[in-house]
């Protein structure tokens, strides 16, 4: 089960049952992968507002990114360009 906990100092976020989310599609792939690293993201202003994760490796699969009032989740997936035929 993955449950999101974030801790700001001293205070933290009740866990509710609708922070499982585990079942949720992005979520599947890494459903017993040993988490691999976690990089913060700062803003321009110096600001903590999201956190890149990944699982199984040292490259980020997941985005949690701090919009307005709501954490916005976002896969990351690696770019391949298109191959140019002549």
């Amino acid at each position: 089960m993955i449950r999101l906990l974030f801790r700001l100092y001293t205070e933290s976020l009740a866990i509710a049952p609708e922070s499982d989310v585990s079942h949720l599609p992005l979520w599947e792939p890494f459903i017993a992968r040993p988490f691999g690293w976690g990089y913060a993201v700062v803003n321009q202003q110096g600001y903590c507002d999201g956190l890149l994760l990944s699982f199984g490796d040292i490259r980020p699969k997941v985005l949690l990114q701090v919009i307005a009032s709501s954490i916005d989740v976002k896969a990351i997936s690696e770019f391949s360009p298109p191959s140019q035929s002549r």
